[in-house]
């Protein structure tokens, strides 16, 4: 891959020209441009540089790169008459660029979707993000446990310190209930634990379709339990835990949270990035960004497919989270939502933060303009992948601080 290159607007262009605008980067090795701005007047098509200089050339091609904008409702673009009216336009929707040159290398490639591919080439797909993270952070010590009767199943401890009576976070990955793994997951889990300074927990569960729902749910369970009873060998204190966990794992993370408000076990904390709240679900963002944007919706559709195995599990209020009533949201604890303005699951998480609020729950949602699903495991190619992070380590540290403190060794 060539250098990117993010191409910003400049704040000055003759009169005369019509103005299409729009922040892109361009991969100079390859010749590749991602989205691009386009000045049109009488003499041809300008491409803008940073330094307010012009190319003669439009690359790669410009018809090509004319369709890929038109095919995109011209998200990011800003319209005007004159370019003395540009800063006062509106522009379309930008996806980040970060975020379209993954959607663009995935087309490239003739990725057809999770669904096309099946199981095992899926979760090959999903194990290769670990090229788009950044260098696994430094940690004091970390260890892998069993943690039920299924051996296969574990959990690893990532300790940011060797400090006894640190706060505890648990994740639990996403990955449609049938992709993901401790591999993929472990930056995200050392890079928490060093955000957070709390011990961070990640683990494994039994997934589809091998092991069809409730496995997953139950699985998720126990990992809270183990730890509950055990994380206090590890330097963690069992009366602050914190729940986490994105996409499917969001899903897992939260049903995780309403069992153990009805099972009396504290937790002091719930972390949804961009959560699966249901399987039959229709809202206005499942169908606008089904496609073009990383994860469609018929992969989200075709992963539902595998863990539920009948009507009666996709309407049961452990998958279908908004199937709760009100009276059991009630028991969460303080919980914060993350969600992207382009991800087919937005409208449904921010429903659910409504319906948490409409409990009496402490909720915060904070939807990430631009970014789309899946970038919270993309520390490198998603640079914004760091704004979210920080955003959920905050809040994860606020909520888990107070007594008892760590006890240095």
């Amino acid at each position: 891959m060539g250098e990117l290159r993010q191409v910003r607007r400049a704040k000055q262009r003759p009169q005369q020209m019509r103005v299409l605008e729009f922040r892109h980067v361009i991969d100079t090795t390859g010749d590749k441009m991602v989205g691009y701005s386009v000045i049109e007047s009488a003499g041809g098509k300008l491409a803008e540089q940073p330094s307010m200089t012009w190319l003669t050339e439009l690359r790669p091609d410009d018809a090509a790169a004319d369709l890929n904008v038109q095919q995109n409702d011209y998200r990011g673009f800003h319209f005007a008459a004159t370019s003395a009216d540009l800063e006062a336009s509106i522009p379309s929707p930008a996806l980040d660029p970060a975020v379209m040159f993954v959607a663009q290398t995935l087309a490239e490639q003739g990725f057809p979707g999770f669904r096309a591919v099946g199981v095992d080439a899926g979760r090959g797909v999903v194990e290769s993000f670990v090229e788009m993270q950044t260098p696994a952070a430094e940690i004091a010590h970390h260890s892998e446990h069993a943690y039920g009767p299924d051996p296969e199943q574990r959990l690893r401890i990532y300790r940011p310190s060797l400090d006894t009576n640190l706060p505890v976070v648990v994740h639990l990955h996403g990955g449609g209930f049938v992709l993901g793994s401790l591999a993929v997951v472990d930056e995200v889990a050392r890079d928490l634990a060093c955000r957070t300074g709390a011990v961070v927990v990640s683990g494994t569960y039994r997934r589809a379709p091998e092991h069809r729902f409730p496995a997953a749910h139950d699985d998720a369970l126990a990992i809270l339990q183990w730890v509950r009873e055990n994380i206090a060998e590890h330097g963690g204190d069992p009366d602050r835990i914190a729940l986490i966990g994105d996409s499917a794992g969001g899903n897992l993370a939260a049903a995780t949270a309403l069992a153990a408000s009805a099972a009396a076990i504290p937790i002091s904390a719930l972390a949804l990035i961009y959560p699966l709240i249901g399987l039959a679900i229709d809202t206005p963002s499942r169908r606008d960004y089904a496609r073009g944007y990383v994860i469609e919706f018929d992969d989200v559709a075709w992963l539902g497919e595998q863990y539920a195995a009948s009507e009666t599990d996709v309407t049961d209020p452990r998958l279908a989270l908004d199937r709760v009533e009100l009276s059991g949201l009630a028991g969460l604890p303080p919980t914060l939502l993350v969600t992207n303005e382009f991800d087919t699951l937005r409208d449904e998480a921010e429903v659910f933060a409504e319906r948490l609020k409409a409990a009496g729950v402490d909720t915060t949602l904070v939807r990430s303009p631009g970014l789309a699903h899946g970038v919270f495991w993309l520390s490198l190619a998603v640079a914004r992948c760091a704004e979210q992070r920080e955003v959920v380590s905050g809040f994860l540290a606020t909520r888990l601080a107070g007594q008892p403190k760590a006890v240095q060794v």
